[in-house]
């Protein structure tokens, strides 16, 4: 267990824009907290404060030996990544646990939106509950809507369709919550619904309700949803 005093420098170094030489280090040590569930709190705490903190003006300009541009901003991206990567290699409750709570903190900061809908992704959960995992997919599409470009960045919200085959244990709903998703006819629901349907339809070995899907995906409404379905392979000739 890290001692308090230890997490409070961490947290300093990170969110103390006039440390220029140690603060990655002190975000991965952060990130690494994140392994138990209850120690996201510093994290969230420098996210936040590099969230309102104030901004000052670089004395020289950049490039010339100054401050960086945009350090608040350059050390939020810095932890989003480390902390999406370490939710989808470890699969962990805490890292993406601290994933969620993160992707509320940045989602309600207009110019940080992207980095939280980024986080949200990474850190769903295609093996969750039922009524979990609809509620995510329903809070994942609502937060894409009207940003289709937003929406065809991140239109992966997990690793899982680069895993081998496996059996699902809830199929069914998953199915379930990709028609729902197509049915809206919306650019943002209609291209997670293809990154799902790539992605379980590979777990499953492409059974032929997948295939049944990716049809029906190639059919959409939007243009760019038949699109990025129609560059789908179920098997390699």
């Amino acid at each position: 267990m890290v001692p308090p005093e230890a997490e409070q420098l961490l947290l300093e170094a990170t969110s103390t824009l006039d440390n220029r030489s140690s603060w990655r280090a002190a975000a991965d040590g952060l990130v690494a907290l994140t392994a138990s569930v209850d120690s996201a709190g510093p994290l969230l705490e420098a996210l936040g404060q590099l969230i309102t903190g104030p901004r000052p003006r670089p004395r020289t300009p950049p490039g010339r030996g100054g401050r960086p541009g945009r350090p608040a901003r350059q050390r939020i991206s810095h932890l989003v990544a480390r902390l999406a990567t370490r939710a989808v290699a470890t699969g962990g409750k805490g890292p993406r646990a601290a994933a969620l709570r993160a992707s509320e903190l940045l989602g309600g900061a207009a110019d940080f939106l992207p980095a939280g809908t980024h986080l949200f992704a990474k850190a769903l959960d295609l093996d969750a509950e039922p009524a979990q995992l609809l509620a995510a997919l329903q809070r994942l599409e609502a937060l894409h809507t009207g940003r289709p470009v937003l929406a065809a960045v991140r239109q992966r919200p997990s690793a899982t369709g680069s895993t081998p085959p496996v059996a699902l244990e809830t199929p069914l709903v998953l199915l379930c919550a990709v028609e729902r998703l197509t049915a809206n006819a919306g650019c943002a629901g209609g291209l997670f619904a293809v990154a799902l349907t790539q992605a379980l339809g590979a777990r499953t070995g492409w059974t032929q309700d997948w295939r049944t899907q990716l049809r029906a995906l190639r059919r959409h409404p939007h243009p760019d949803v038949r699109e990025t379905a129609l560059a789908l392979t179920t098997a390699v000739e």
